[in-house]
């Protein structure tokens, strides 16, 4: 199976031991500690109280990671879980390359406002300077059998730049234009009522907050956003590249509208997927009329784990106060659901 199960209510053991038998498909999101080891999270789930403050290690160089400290053992007599006994590790870093790792402890943390048991790795001698090397700081990682970790040549999977030509950037921002055309409409007419209840009630700072997103609203509706965005070029299978895009809408410096998409621009421009919460997360008061380029999605990774020639992207997803990291393949008809995921929130 290569999903990140929930595994609660397995009984087992917390040892990590060199001779205990994994089945080979089992697949993990790493984070990355420094240049030289990482945690694989092996389950994330609702944490009891009291919680622990004392005996945390330094905050590893992975922002959506969390800091370490032993494994109370209350944990799994609250609820026993299930951890690879595997001493070595096989850890995909990129499309090409796959570097071994020695399991070194089981380690708890807290993902946003819930708990984590992870395993510590550690890069092997030959392989610690490869992933120094390496910018990314998420991967994924399988528990091997010893001397298993595969070599795997060029791959044409990964990042291309993005067409420079005045008709490609036409076009992209054609597809943007059109986007805004058909979801405007659809996105201020739901945020309506809330508005309009705000904008009517008794707390001040929520009436003027409503008054502002109006006159943004009233701005948007005239044309007059001015339109900013960004592309990645990503080579995730045969044909041509596909692009992310991440877009937003200004009025005087405020957001009016903000969507990511996923797009083919040959042999036509045709949107694979689509995120529109972040126009919606704008007029919610929550977020104070300002999302991130976190809560628009940020390829965090590519990779090709199965060597299938199709590659899957490591992506965030920001949300209010809490994260989800994802692996997605992509496949000839888009981006296939995701089969591992790791995240939290509060």
């Amino acid at each position: 199976m290569r999903l990140l199960a929930s595994l609660f209510g397995v009984l087992a053991s917390t040892g990590v031991g060199p001779q205990a038998q994994v089945p080979p498909a089992a697949e993990f999101l790493a984070f990355r500690v420094d240049d030289e080891r990482l945690v694989a999270t092996i389950l994330i789930r609702e944490a009891s109280p009291p919680q622990i403050r004392e005996g945390l290690s330094p905050a590893p160089v992975a922002r959506y990671g969390y800091r370490r400290f032993a494994v109370p053992s209350r944990w799994q007599e609250r609820q026993p879980f299930e951890v690879p006994q595997a001493d070595r590790w096989a850890v995909h870093v990129s499309p090409d390359v796959v570097i071994d790792a020695v399991a070194e402890e089981v380690v708890g943390g807290y993902a946003g406002c819930q708990e984590a048991v992870g395993v510590l790795l550690r890069a092997t001698p030959p392989h610690a300077r490869t992933l120094a090397a390496f910018p990314a700081r998420y991967f994924v990682a399988s528990p091997s059998p010893a001397g298993s970790v595969v070599t795997t040549g060029a791959s044409p999977i990964g990042t291309r730049p993005v067409p420079s030509s005045a008709e490609w950037r036409a076009a992209v921002e054609a597809a943007l234009d059109g986007l805004l055309a058909r979801e405007l409409p659809r996105v201020r007419s739901e945020a309506a009522p809330a508005l309009s209840r705000m904008e009517s009630g008794t707390v001040g700072y929520r009436r003027s907050w409503a008054r502002e997103r109006r006159r943004v609203e009233t701005a948007m509706e005239r044309g007059e956003g001015r339109r900013v965005y960004d592309v990645q070029a990503f080579q995730l299978g045969p044909g041509e590249p596909v692009y992310f895009v991440r877009a937003e809408w200004l009025v005087d410096g405020l957001q009016g509208f903000a969507a990511s998409l996923w797009l083919r621009t040959e042999p036509r421009v045709e949107i694979i997927e689509q995120n529109l919460r972040p126009a919606s997360w704008l007029r919610m008061p929550l977020f104070q009329g300002r999302v991130t380029r976190a809560h628009l999605g940020l390829v965090l990774n590519v990779i090709d784990g199965d060597q299938d020639g199709r590659g899957e992207i490591l992506f965030l997803q920001a949300g209010y106060e809490a994260f989800s990291i994802s692996v997605r393949e992509y496949g000839a008809g888009g981006f296939e659901p995701a089969r591992l995921t790791y995240g939290g929130g509060c």
